[in-house]
């Protein structure tokens, strides 16, 4: 995959988490959606759940909008999510069937809010490194004198440095060149990786995702905020309410789990969201996640 330039298919509104994977979750197509930051619980639909406008494009300086992207993610999810809910279903749990899991967590673990903003927060980070230095450097000032016939003024330099960085690397174009980078690294390291299906074994615990899907973690860190996924020692996916999918390094049987493991991989699933959590309208979601989660009107959800 690339995020080379292509043709815009004139789609605005792009899914951060793929609407075919909610409804994995949904009923019909309504799931309940919990923001984090309040622990407020509503009914969404899939259409307008995880949605931001223009996520998976950019926009040239001639006003010309690439949304190639958008397009290759959405000929993969077709083909694979089908699969997926065949999977879910029981149908189908066969080793083609685990490859569309991987195919599937490569696109959410590189499209994600939690991604934009440890690339935002890395480009700022080499950027201030290299302005932080720029002023003492003689061969910049001697650049500087060539080109301007005088010396240059304090902080003249680190600020042309950070212009140049932000015309190579701001905006959305290296984001979506990272996105596609880090979607064939992905899918990279899961490839020789095994899928075990962890299957919920009780009622009245429910497995939940998040807008960040893959969950990796080791045993003091979660998510791709606090470590890279090549550092990790547990990978999971929630594929749906009664099923999730661990990511192993030798092949292991499917399994039941008691409602205290869900929760302890929901809880991962929570740490690892940048904004909103969300399940089936009917999942218990203060049980399933160990904490108090209220509707709009502060009933226990």
């Amino acid at each position: 995959m690339n995020g080379s330039q292509g043709p815009s298919s004139g789609t605005a509104r792009h899914h951060v988490v793929s609407r075919g994977y909610q409804r994995l979750f949904a009923d019909g197509e309504q799931i309940r959606r919990v923001e984090k930051t309040t622990r407020r619980a509503i009914i969404v639909g899939t259409r307008d759940a995880f949605v931001e406008r223009h996520f998976n494009s950019w926009e040239d300086n001639e006003g010309n909008r690439d949304d190639e992207l958008e397009h290759q993610w959405s000929v993969r999810e077709n083909e694979c999510l089908p699969v997926l809910r065949s999977l879910v279903a029981g149908r189908d749990t066969s080793a083609g069937a685990r490859e569309a899991v991987k195919i599937v967590a490569a696109i959410h673990f590189s499209r994600s809010y939690a991604f934009a903003e440890v690339q935002q927060r890395i480009a700022e980070e080499v950027t201030d490194q290299h302005a932080a230095s720029a002023d003492g450097r003689d061969h910049l000032r001697a650049a500087f004198r060539e080109q301007e016939g005088r010396d240059p003024y304090p902080g003249e330099i680190a600020a042309a440095v950070r212009r140049g960085a932000e015309a190579q690397f701001g905006g959305r174009r290296q984001l979506i060149r990272d996105m596609a980078y880090a979607y064939n690294r992905a899918l990279e390291m899961m490839t020789p990786l095994f899928v075990q299906l962890v299957w919920k074994h009780r009622p009245f615990i429910d497995f939940v995702f998040g807008d960040h899907p893959v969950v990796h973690s080791d045993r003091r860190r979660v998510g791709l905020r606090q470590l890279p996924l090549g550092e990790a020692t547990r990978i999971f996916m929630p594929l749906s309410s009664t099923v999730g999918a661990l990511f192993t390094t030798r092949q292991t049987a499917d399994i039941g789990v008691a409602p205290a493991v869900i929760q302890r991989l929901n809880l991962q699933t929570w740490q690892a969201a940048e904004r909103y959590i969300a399940g089936h309208p009917s999942t218990e979601l203060s049980a399933s996640l160990a904490m108090n989660i209220t509707d709009h009107a502060g009933q226990r959800r």
